[in-house]
């Protein structure tokens, strides 16, 4: 374990072996009969499931409430590429994103899933809608809503999702209504959140193909799994335009397919093949 990601912190595993860590837990409850045989990520994981399914998926990835991503390579290995933390020198960040990073318990790391994931579009979306609060161009005639968003992570991912489903936006008790005029602005800044972190991941997938098939030869199929693709309105239909915008024609040769929970079929799928591994080496 290097790291934790998406603000956990606990004690006792970041540098150490994680593997050892489990069977030591499973040992103390009486588990000793289960025998771990491999740990994965959950972006592998999903891509074993899509694959053991259709041997034409060759990139899974995870768009919930973390990202990552990962992809065949060439040699038949799958490579985690953990996009999550893809570099700062590239990314187009803005003044909101420096702050997440800044106020984070990683600072410098994951800046990608922070612009994108589901842990941190929620307080992306507090952080704009404190700025344009205190500026007065918004909530005018509903000046408690300040006192609702003034704590951290006071709003989440899913009442992005709520606005732009329903329109509601329900922060205490009962749904707040505020002036057209603010709910209009409030709706545009989530879309456009949800936009950007689309566009980002879709972009991440794009770089991806081209490695892997510079000239466009061949079909690919995305498998995703993950709240945020799976819920969160215009985010699937924004990835499908971008591959669109990009790859004109050759997109009809890229799939994007929803595989729920894959990355827990996928673990069982690796169980078995180490375990089948082991044998053939017996």
């Amino acid at each position: 374990m290097l790291e934790w990601t998406k603000e956990i912190n606990t004690g006792g595993v970041v540098g150490q072996n994680v593997s050892n860590l489990l069977i030591s837990a499973l040992n103390k409850r009486g588990l000793d009969r289960i025998k771990p045989v491999a740990i994965i990520n959950d972006t592998v994981g999903t891509l074993l499931a899509a694959a053991y399914r259709n041997g034409v998926a060759d990139i899974g990835s995870i768009c919930g409430t973390g990202h990552n991503s990962s992809f065949v390579a060439h040699n038949s290995h799958i490579i985690n590429i953990e996009s999550g933390n893809f570099f700062n020198q590239v990314l187009p960040l803005n003044q909101y994103d420096w702050l997440i990073d800044e106020e984070s318990l990683n600072k410098q790391h994951q800046r990608f899933e922070k612009m994108v994931s589901g842990a941190y579009l929620g307080e992306l979306f507090r952080l704009i809608l404190l700025d344009l609060i205190k500026s007065r161009y918004i909530f005018s005639n509903s000046k408690h809503i300040i006192d609702l968003i003034t704590n951290k992570y006071a709003i989440e991912s899913r009442h992005i999702c709520e606005l732009l489903t329903g329109g509601v936006f329900k922060l205490g008790q009962e749904p707040d209504i505020f002036d057209l005029p603010d709910v209009n602005i409030i709706k545009g800044i989530a879309e456009s959140l949800i936009i950007r972190s689309a566009r980002l991941i879709t972009s991440t997938y794009v770089g991806i193909i081209d490695y892997m098939d510079p000239h466009h030869q061949n079909n690919h199929i995305i498998a995703i799994d993950g709240s945020i693709y799976e819920k969160m309105p215009l985010f699937a239909q924004i990835m499908k335009n971008t591959l669109m915008e990009v790859f004109g024609d050759y997109q009809n040769g890229i799939a994007i397919e929803f595989f729920k929970d894959a990355s827990g079929i996928g673990a069982a799928i690796a169980a078995v093949m180490a375990k089948d591994n082991q044998h053939k080496q017996l």
